[in-house]
């Protein structure tokens, strides 16, 4: 490599510390001898790159290096990590003669919350919304100049309504609420989708065998988020969503996102456990490891198959609640 130009060396060192590092699909990161193990691989990573390919491209790429040139099973998440990895660190090193690199890297947001409207019932046990005006605009009118007008409204809503998280504080009187759990906890977390729409029991019971093999492949225990995609949101707002029959976890799943490293869980369904389990198995265990629920998500299905997702899921900082409704939504480059 004596002969390349300083741009490639400096990228080829970025991009082999990347598959060394973080990719490493046959383990050999701490062995020295191995240390260019994966270096025939970086000339067409970096030309892939500079020619523009996307997250997608890159990550199918990765995945044929695994499977065909290294007879290994593809972990689809965790490529879909590295390539975005890869195109940003290479990005600011590969010059401006590249920038269309950059302006590739759009970002699409995907809102994951339901509308919040008055009269609106979550959860049949709960009261329903109440919001009405305050300052109507036309009587705020009369208080400021011509043409300048206001409406304040008030609400009143049960913590558990629409989309919302329960932090800790909503199981555990000793451990965090809304106001207090960290923000570095809620906000541009990594995710992952788990897609069970296909793999959901005659009791609603998700097949454990779908979410431990989605966060196996998602190498969860780097702190990731894990949302199940199960369909049920499109049901959102008839009797059947609410009826005490929606897609679950088990209290054995709830245990292995524990153990896998997950940071948050949600679902697009109306709770994460069963009604008819008083033990609230998946909220006790979930919560107890200080792992925060999303309930009641949606547009999950948009999500599917998408590259480095971040979810964005800061609730209101009121004190006293162990629950809020929140505006989540998901960014992917």
């Amino acid at each position: 490599m004596s002969g390349a130009s300083l741009e490639f060396r400096v990228a080829f060192k970025a991009i082999h510390d990347v598959l060394i590092r973080e990719w490493d699909p046959i383990g050999v990161s701490d062995e020295p001898a191995a240390q260019d193990e994966y270096d025939s691989y970086i000339p067409r990573i970096y030309r892939l790159i500079v020619e523009g390919a996307d997250d997608f491209a890159l990550a199918r790429h990765l995945e044929k290096i695994e499977t065909d040139q290294m007879g290994l099973a593809s972990h689809h998440d965790r490529n879909d990590r590295i390539a975005w990895r890869l195109r940003e660190v290479l990005s600011p090193l590969i010059g401006e003669s590249h920038a269309e690199i950059r302006k590739g890297m759009t970002t699409t947001i995907i809102d994951i919350s339901h509308n919040i409207t008055d009269g609106m019932a979550t959860d049949p046990r709960l009261p329903a919304v109440r919001l009405h005006d305050v300052w109507k605009r036309e009587e705020s009118a009369k208080r400021y100049a011509s043409g300048v007008s206001f409406q304040i409204a008030l609400i009143e809503l049960c913590q558990n309504t629409g989309t919302y998280i329960d932090c800790p504080w909503h199981r555990f009187e000793d451990k965090q609420g809304v106001w207090n759990f960290p923000l570095e906890r809620l906000v541009n977390v990594p995710a992952t989708i788990v897609d069970a729409r296909n793999h959901i029991g005659g009791d609603g019971e998700i097949e454990f065998e779908c979410v431990t093999a989605a966060i196996k492949g998602a190498d969860v225990s780097q702190g990731r988020a894990v949302l199940i995609c199960t369909g049920a949101s499109k049901n959102w707002g008839t009797p059947q969503y609410a009826d005490g029959n929606h897609p679950w976890i088990s209290e054995r799943c709830a245990q292995a996102l524990v153990e896998a490293g997950a940071t948050i869980y949600g679902i697009d369904a109306l709770n994460a456990d069963h009604f008819s389990d008083l033990r609230r198995p998946v909220h006790s265990t979930l919560l107890r490891a200080n792992i925060p629920i999303l309930e009641n998500l949606c547009n999950l299905e948009q999500a599917v198959g998408r590259i480095d997702l971040r979810l964005i899921s800061a609730p209101l900082k009121i004190v006293g609640f162990g629950s809020c409704p929140v505006r989540a939504y998901l960014s992917t480059h």
